[in-house]
């Protein structure tokens, strides 16, 4: 399961054209300009990993299962749990350019920041849906709020608790430094092309 957030191509005036283009004409140039829209996503990714809790966000969430603990086993099931590691929630946070469908077609690209850490996926979901209806889905959610940082990160409607406010948060910025980024390749290679 992953919630990714993303800033699609459409979002980004002509980035489909310049592509195109300059994987035609200039794919050295795509490159560059790749490198440089990677960076902006960067960007983003690492201050969605600021934002996960350094310690486990429930007192027993981070601890391993016990020493008897046997995968297989139905006589420990209470053992069985998901172990929080704040590392690996951390890094699963990951960025990619990946395909994105429009209207039933994949065809356009975006930039995709999302979780890929199971225990951390639970983090950043808890609240989205109706657990928080019982009284122990009230509690898990509160206390997570509660113990996230750097102040309470509560969900935001259907979306998660860090990546998408990593994501919403930077859109703007992240947009105008895309578009930058493309203007510079096109001036090179209008530069190129004079010569």
């Amino acid at each position: 399961m992953q919630a990714p957030g993303r800033i699609s191509a459409k979002e980004i005036d002509g980035l489909d054209k310049v592509v195109a283009l300059l994987n035609k004409f200039d794919k050295d140039g795509l490159k560059v300009m790749n490198k440089e829209i990677y960076q902006v996503v960067k960007k983003i990714q690492l201050e969605a990993r600021s934002l996960m809790p350094e310690a486990a966000p429930l007192s027993k969430w981070g601890l391993p299962p016990g020493d008897n603990y046997k995968k297989d086993s139905k006589s420990n099931w209470d053992q069985a749990r998901l172990q929080y590691k704040p590392r690996a929630a951390t890094m699963g946070i990951k960025s990619k350019l990946e395909s994105q469908r429009l209207k039933g077609v994949w065809s356009s690209k975006a930039y995709v920041i999302k979780q890929e850490n199971a225990a951390a996926m639970i983090y950043e979901m808890a609240g989205r849906g109706g657990g928080g209806n019982s009284p122990q889905g009230k509690h898990f959610i509160k206390m997570i709020e509660e113990r996230s940082k750097p102040d309470k990160i509560v969900v935001r409607g259907q979306q998660t608790r860090v990546v998408w406010k990593a994501v919403n948060d930077n859109r703007k910025q992240a947009v105008k430094d895309i578009e930058h980024a493309m203007a510079r390749a096109v001036n090179a290679f209008n530069r190129k092309v004079l010569k």
